[in-house]
């Protein structure tokens, strides 16, 4: 790899101005070997030659005029004053909008030609030519455009890409494109393409990288050799982000050594079916994030990025509390603050990257991560904007300051905000009648917990509006005046109290006028019915969380670009018009968890459906329609939904092939139908009626296993679970099974849980379960254990979990403490 670095260092410092090509084998190699030059090429040593760098990250749906867009406004942005950010609060902030916003009729002509002019200015060839300029005024810059995400073919990469990039060329321009795929040499001669590391090289990175902590752990060396060469397959940016995980882990202060210990041996012998396209140790590095909200944070990162490219700190952490990962936001400043932290979080972590423009884009290595949330990302987020946003459009340069989130440009010239998310005890201190009407160019605009009545009334002179978040407003004057706003492509009127919002009904004809309506969250209100969606055609997110006093849902007919139908919690909720979910083709998940639906509507073939949800449906669901023809099902969820106890069709789901997590848990099941083979998380816990596990013998992917708590489950198809090699969480507790199949070479398996197994007389073979974290024989009162086998459990777990209370064998063993 270091050979391969100077190489391409040498390219570039000799002047030549054709874009030069990395192609790594691995996802997120080539990108790591860019750091590493950039790192070189504007070292301020002597052996530095470029004075700043840019990062733009190739879009799956980008065009010539965004990629050069990117460029511009990377190269653009140290010209933004960033003493408009700091500006006295006392001296301007505090001002009254009315106090800011008295200008002349001549200022107002000359602002509106000014944005017009630049309006004309964003064409493809303008950009080019404001791009020269600006390339005119430095000295040479680094610009990498980052491809890996995008997986072009070589055809498009010749005809388009490199074209562009011709058309920009300028002797302060370097440029180095990354790639995934290997191959297309005739492309351009200055091509180097990119194995794995070396096996010095791999166990190099690693041990440089870590902290002292992690060296002073007990056989760090045989550790991290496995970790480096082994399970990251000598892949740099695999060995980064876990390195990232490791010493976050050592530095932090809610960790112990005994946890940092069991992170490394997680590393070190971490394994994922080798049909993923992802390391292993991706997975890994996940696995080890503590927090729900620093995963939504993440996921939401890595989908803007794929859709977007890179996008400012500010901007990114703006998304995280409009999407209501930070809620509920009493204050901004505060909220901010813990978005901020999330932030450095996942940059410490290496699954961000932090570029010197302060652009945030994700690991490319992460970027075909699957999420297999119940909800995932689409079941997360309030509105969904990662759907609804285009190529061009976002928040925009923001700040925090005084109390708001704005867009950043001169305080004097309130006019120009066009994003603004604002707390109730800040807008408390403005004129309300007034502060509103004043920012005209307002497009984003976020309300938080402000009880000012006649809110909606304020907005009338807000004719560009695109989004519009009112969350957690209450009381809130009658919803009328809303029909206005019919740029809005976003609106969301929500209330988290359980039952306390005093809106209770909306004009049947509120959305008549609103046809751009992309995403609309009216989560938390009381009302009854919705107000008429038929003119919705452009609708995507329909998200009706937690209103508890919806019965009927009207019909769907026309909704054709619905993706998103979201109605958890929903506790009255009991049926839908339609008969079937063919009116909505394109949809992606389906949410009717905590309702009272009785009937399902019939799923047909719904293409791109990867999530149904129906957990706690509790005593109405019996039966579920069809599944064969749902091709993409990536998550089927029925916990705790009681009465639910067999599914319509014997083979309802065997050809489901992307199934992953099939959750039965605490439902009336008492017999499976055959299984799809993908399958990565199976819970039967709690199914009183289950007698006996089906065989599992095709599901050698399977990594979690849970049948404990089915009181009546006595009987196991199988002589041995040692095909199953991916293995990591086995649990028969409070189970009737008197003899447990083979578990010999399970060396994945970290926990095996046996409580309360009262019949069970004997362990099975277990040879090779070498990596066990937990094993809890509690309570089975008839098991003989040898004192051979719990010493050999002792020696192969460093740090225990050992539970024998009430064994059969009366065995007292302690965990071993750290050393």
């Amino acid at each position: 790899m270091e050979e391969h670095k100077q190489e391409m260092l040498q390219l570039l410092r000799n002047g030549s101005n054709s874009p030069v090509i990395l192609a790594g084998v691995e996802m997120g190699t080539a990108s790591w070997m860019a750091r590493q030059i950039i790192e070189c090429a504007t070292s301020t040593s002597t052996d530095g030659f470029c004075s700043e760098s840019l990062w733009v990250s190739l879009t799956k749906n980008y065009d010539i005029k965004w990629l050069y867009k990117a460029i511009y406004d990377q190269l653009s942005s140290d010209s933004i004053p960033e003493e408009w950010e700091y500006e006295d609060n006392n001296s301007q902030l505090d001002k009254t909008a009315q106090d800011l916003t008295v200008n002349t009729v001549d200022w107002e002509q000359e602002e509106n030609q000014n944005a017009e002019q630049e309006a004309e200015d964003e064409t493809a060839d303008n950009l080019k030519v404001k791009i020269q300029a600006q390339l005119e005024k430095r000295k040479p810059v680094l610009l990498v455009l980052d491809c890996e995400g995008n997986n072009m073919h070589n055809n498009e990469f010749k005809e388009i890409v490199l074209p562009a990039l011709s058309s920009i060329s300028h002797r302060h321009l370097k440029v180095i494109i990354t790639r995934c795929e290997t191959g297309g040499a005739d492309v351009i001669q200055e091509q180097t393409e990119l194995g794995v590391m070396l096996p010095e090289e791999s166990s190099s990175l690693l041990e440089k990288s870590v902290g002292k902590k992690i060296h002073e752990i007990h056989d760090f060396k045989r550790l991290s050799d496995a970790i480096a060469n082994e399970r990251s397959m000598r892949a740099p940016a695999a060995i980064t982000v876990v390195v990232g995980a490791l010493n976050y882990i050592a530095q932090n202060h809610n960790y112990e050594a005994l946890t940092l210990k069991s992170a490394i041996l997680k590393a070190a012998y971490y394994e994922k079916p080798l049909s993923q396209a992802v390391s292993p140790l991706l997975y890994c590095a996940y696995d080890m994030m503590q927090g729900d909200v620093t995963k939504k944070c993440f996921w939401h990162s890595l989908q803007f990025v794929c859709n977007y490219g890179g996008i400012h700190y500010n901007e990114l952490i703006t998304h995280w509390i409009m999407e209501g990962y930070f809620d509920p936001v009493d204050h901004i400043e505060k909220v901010y603050q813990a978005g901020h932290l999330v932030l450095m979080e996942l940059i410490d972590r290496a699954m961000l990257k932090m570029q010197d423009n302060n652009i945030v884009v994700v690991e490319g290595a992460a970027l075909d991560m699957i999420d297999t949330r119940p909800r995932g990302f689409g079941g997360t987020a309030s509105l969904g904007l990662v759907r609804v946003l285009k190529n061009d459009e976002g928040f925009g340069r923001v700040t925090h300051i005084d109390g708001m989130i704005k867009t950043l440009c001169n305080p004097k010239i309130v006019k120009d905000v066009s994003t603004l998310l604002i707390d109730g005890a800040r807008l408390n201190r403005e004129v309300q009648e007034e502060f509103f009407s004043s920012m005209s160019g307002l497009k984003v605009l976020g309300v938080f917990n402000s009880g000012y009545k006649p809110l909606i009334s304020s907005f009338s002179g807000l004719k560009d509006l695109d989004v519009l978040v009112l969350r957690n407003c209450d009381p809130l004057e009658d919803t009328t005046d809303i029909s206005n706003l019919k740029t809005l492509r976003v609106l969301e009127i929500s209330d988290s109290r359980d039952g306390d919002s005093s809106l209770m009904s909306m004009p049947e004809n509120l959305f008549d006028e609103m046809t751009q309506l992309q995403s609309l969250n009216l989560s938390g209100l009381q009302i009854e019915s919705l107000p008429s969606l038929s003119k919705l055609i452009e609708l995507r997110l329909l998200i009706l969380r937690r209103c508890s006093r919806l019965k009927k849902l009207q019909s769907l007919r026309g909704l054709a670009n619905l993706e998103i139908l979201d109605l958890s919690g929903a506790k009255s909720f009991e049926n839908f018009h339609d008969t079937g979910f063919s009116e909505i083709p394109k949809i992606q998940l389906i949410n009717l968890s905590d309702t009272k639906i009785r009937k399902l509507p019939v799923f047909g073939e719904l293409k791109d459906l990867t999530r149904i949800l129906l957990r706690g449906c509790q005593d109405n669901l019996r039966q579920l329609p069809k599944l064969q023809q749902l091709t993409s099902l990536l998550i089927l969820d029925l916990s705790g939904t009681s009465q639910f106890r067999n599914f319509m069709f014997r083979d309802s789901i065997a050809e489901l092939n992307h199934l992953k997590v099939l959750n039965l848990s605490k439902t009336k099941i008492s017999k499976l139908p055959p299984i799809p083979c993908n399958l990565s998380e199976l819970n039967l816990s709690g199914c009183s009626e289950l007698v006996e596990l089906p065989s599992v013998t095709s599901l050698k992917t399977l990594e979690f296993l849970d049948v404990s708590d089915a009181p009546k489950l006595a009987k196991i198809n199988h002589e041995s679970f040692q095909h199953l090699t991916y293995l990591r969480y086995l649990n028969f507790s409070n189970t009737k099974v008197e003899n447990l199949p083979t578990l010999s070479n399970l060396r994945n398996l970290r926990q095996l849980l046996l409580k309360n197994c009262t019949l069970l007389r004997n362990l099975p073979a277990m040879e090779g379960v070498t990596r066990l974290d937990e094993l809890d024989l509690s309570g089975c009162s008839a098991l003989q254990v040898n004192e051979s086998i719990i010493e050999s459990f002792r020696i192969n777990m460093p740090y225990p979990k050992l539970n024998l209370d009430q064994c059969g064998s009366n065995l007292a063993i302690t965990n071993s403490s750290p050393s």
